[in-house]
């Protein structure tokens, strides 16, 4: 099969996958809150613009290569992204004061992801994920599915490295009883570029660097409060360092990640620090 046949055979999955879903339900009260933590968003409760939130997310991407794409060939890989996430909220002006609050989340959304080789340097990865986020501090839980495409690649210039990603992602969301759902998509895009540092590591030069991430909504996510939204997210910026090993190290048999990162996403009201480990693309 040829690799044109093989991409437009992995693009009709995804489409057909993303229409399985049933239509989106304006109104409902799926807790968007939870699905914006699950995304590395933010919690916010009250009156529109009335809350500030500030989030730490951690996001493990564990995987198993089931198979590696070779010539013409697509690979195969099962993927169980983890995110953990610390939100702090600042509701300000009710009654005359503050409120502040913190809530704790864990996502899981295991998936497979297809990796189809095109030319010499890039691989798009299209993918299916379905889990489950729970928020630990009130005992709440949705569920989550989300398809769509990754894609990155990387070019080598002299003692330099530049990589460059990107991801477009349908994701629905259900509330614990099945009975209410919404939806939110979201293209991102990337770039990076590292550059050696002064000490070796696992017998060769480590590397530094910087990248950059935005992502625009579809339709604006809504975080909600019991008055309904009070925060709009129609796009966010990410700035970050990075640190990279020359090779992939192994604890017990285990292979942990080569690219390591540290990013703060900006956006009105809200704000987000991001550990990465793992290249997020």
């Amino acid at each position: 099969m040829s690799v044109h046949r093989q991409l437009f055979l992995s693009l009709a999955l995804v489409v057909i996958l993303t229409g399985l879903g049933p239509a989106p339900v304006a109104g409902q009260d799926i807790p968007w809150d939870q699905l914006g933590l699950a995304r590395g968003q933010d919690l916010a409760t009250g009156d529109p613009g009335s809350a500030n939130t500030d989030s730490t997310v951690v996001k493990m991407p564990f995987a198993i290569t089931l198979r590696k794409p070779e010539g013409k060939k697509v690979g195969f890989k099962l993927r169980v992204p983890v995110y953990f996430s610390w939100n702090h909220t600042k509701i300000s002006d009710i009654g005359g004061g503050d409120i502040s609050y913190s809530l704790k989340t864990l996502v899981i959304t295991p998936g497979v992801e297809v990796l189809i080789p095109v030319g010499e340097r890039w691989m798009l990865r299209p993918f299916v994920e379905f889990g489950a986020i729970s928020a630990l501090d009130i005992g709440e839980h949705a569920w989550l599915g989300s398809t769509g495409m990754r894609a990155s690649s990387s070019w080598d210039l002299t003692s330099w490295r530049l990589t460059a990603g990107g991801k477009i992602q349908y994701t629905l969301a259900w509330n614990e009883d099945w009975n209410t759902h919404d939806d939110v998509g979201s293209l991102e895009i990337g770039g990076g570029a590292s550059f050696p540092l002064w000490f070796n590591l696992l017998g060769d030069r480590a590397m530094g660097g910087v990248f950059l991430f935005p992502r625009w909504y579809f339709e604006d996510l809504l975080i909600g409060g019991p008055e309904g939204p009070s925060l709009e997210i129609d796009r966010h910026l990410e700035l970050g360092l990075s640190f990279e090993l020359p090779r992939q190290p192994k604890v017990l048999g285990v292979k942990l990640p080569v690219w390591y990162g540290i990013g703060y996403r900006f956006a009105t009201d809200y704000g987000a620090w991001r550990i990465y480990l793992g290249f997020p693309f």
